[in-house]
């Protein structure tokens, strides 16, 4: 989460994307540890059939890692951007493929909605404006979106209350 505003704080922006608790720079280390791991036990099969066997069956298993390692790193690729001012809120999701969702309400009656525990998803975050409820930091921890709703909350009261 990446938070900013300007010198005279008319608005407040903020950037939400996925954790990533493993960073690209470490896949080399990691599939060479997996390429040792296969290749140690088939070092004593290694030149009969049974040796070919297991090496082509190692070999699909790290493609198959590598390909999914990939498609998963690329969703963290997600991002929300929450812009607020003192006419409007909006929210710009910015898909992994590029594809943008905007949303945009009345800063004035705009809401923030956190529904508790117990529900599908625990700290379910929403915000409320024109007519329309859409869901903030899906890709966010529960504590997390507790933390954005305060935050995004305070601005909201800044921008409300008169000066």
């Amino acid at each position: 989460m990446k938070e900013s505003g300007n010198k005279n704080n008319d608005f407040y922006q903020m950037v939400l994307w996925p954790n990533r608790s493993f960073e690209i720079k470490n896949i080399k280390f990691l599939f060479g540890i997996l390429c040792i791991g296969f290749a140690v036990p088939i070092l004593p099969f290694f030149g009969s059939s049974m040796g070919t066997l297991l090496l082509i069956f190692a070999v699909a298993t790290l493609i198959a890692f590598s390909s999914l390692f990939i498609q998963s790193y690329s969703g963290g690729n997600l991002k929300e951007i929450v812009r607020i001012d003192p006419k409007e809120i909006s929210v710009t999701r910015i898909e992994a493929n590029g594809d943008k969702i905007s949303w945009k309400a009345n800063s004035y009656w705009a809401r923030v909605k956190l529904y508790p525990e117990g529900q599908v998803v625990e700290n379910y975050l929403t915000l409320v404006g024109g007519n329309r409820e859409i869901e903030l930091g899906s890709f966010l921890s529960p504590e997390e979106r507790t933390l954005v709703r305060i935050k995004i909350e305070n601005i909201l009261k800044k921008i409300k209350s008169p000066v």
